[in-house]
């Protein structure tokens, strides 16, 4: 899944933001040229020494003297340097204490960094071994005989079997086999809530220019934090002038997950007993009536009447614990979209 500007894989919110303290902008009166009696250099000249001497009909003044910010303004600067985009304000927070406002109404620009480590997976167990069924015996009936010799047929299979009145003893010559081996039931895995981006770098730009500055400059001390500039990839030092280097990311493709549990087979299922019960029905096929014995891997002779027989299913015995295996991690949280950040104090 694709990790947005303001990271899904984050943690929910805390309710407790920091506040951008924006400093009150500059009255007009302490921005202006002066309303000089005199002609003399324009308000707008950018050499003027911002001696309040500009014409009466003259815009106000953003005057800067050689070096000199002029009143209302702490510190005015042109544009970022080449390749590199600013200014912003810049505040770094623990992941769900970022601010959510700029202090006009606008979102900061969230980048990241700190990324998490991988997925955190349950222990995976199975439950008791269960399932095991058995065959039918297979018995062979004897015709005319109630001493199991002579002419024979094979009876096989679940349910109800009819076999006439001619067929006078029968006998179980292959016992219950197993159907089905033992298997179990996994459990347990389950992946702990994924932990998201340690950092957040929330940016505010600084992008209307300062009264008391030029028209190309802006003033830098209207909010709180350090000045910063930024450039989107992965660069190891900053442009001259600029003290510190933050490494970050706008997003991330985060396939963090584990593996599903599953069970190994189970070992060791049998079968014993097994047998068929006699009835004497007057249809086909019903075993509706009295039963009358049951057929073993001994010769039964068949009480006169009994013309079906219904197969009695012998017991399993389950097999042994199941090996767990699966709850590994897998998958990663790959930070995408690097940003480069550098600031300095102003």
């Amino acid at each position: 899944m694709r990790v947005g500007l303001m990271g899904v894989a984050v943690l929910a919110l805390s309710g407790c933001f920091l506040s951008w303290d924006y400093k009150e902008a500059p009255t007009e009166a302490a921005n202006a040229g002066g309303a000089g009696q005199e002609g003399g250099s324009g308000g707008l000249d950018s050499n003027a020494g911002g001696s309040g001497l500009g014409t009466s009909t003259g815009p106000t003044g953003s005057t800067v003297g050689s070096g000199i910010d002029p009143p209302g303004c702490a510190s005015c600067v042109g544009a970022a340097p080449p390749g590199w985009e600013g200014y912003f304000r810049m505040v770094t927070t623990a992941n769900g204490r970022a601010p959510t406002d700029c202090g006009d109404g606008s979102p900061p620009e969230a980048v990241f960094s700190g990324a998490p480590g991988g997925a955190s997976c349950g222990a995976c167990s199975c439950g008791p071994a269960g399932g095991a069924t058995c065959t039918a015996p297979l018995v062979e009936c004897y015709y005319n005989s109630s001493y199991c010799s002579g002419s024979s047929m094979q009876i096989g299979g679940a349910g109800c079997s009819f076999v006439g009145p001619y067929w006078r003893s029968c006998r179980i010559t292959i016992p219950s086999t197993l159907a089905n081996q033992s298997s179990c039931e996994p459990s347990g895995g389950g992946m702990a809530p994924l932990q998201g981006w340690q950092t957040v770098h929330s940016l505010c730009p600084i992008d209307v220019p300062g009264e008391g500055c030029d028209a190309e400059q802006i003033c830098t001390d209207q909010a709180a934090g350090a000045i910063c500039i930024k450039r989107q990839g992965a660069y190891a030092t900053c442009p001259s002038g600029w003290e510190s280097i933050t490494p970050a990311f706008s997003s991330a493709t985060d396939t963090r997950s584990c593996t599903s549990c599953t069970c190994g087979a189970s070992t060791g299922a049998s079968c014993s007993g097994g047998s068929y019960s006699v009835h004497a029905s007057q249809g086909y096929g019903t075993c509706n009536l009295v039963e009358s014995g049951y057929v073993t891997t001994a010769c039964k002779a068949l009480p006169t009447g009994s013309n079906e027989l219904e197969y009695v299913a012998g017991t399993a015995t389950q097999g042994s614990a199941c090996p767990a295996s699966g709850g590994e991690p897998t998958g990663s949280f790959a930070p995408e979209d690097p940003v480069t950040i550098c600031c300095r104090s102003d």
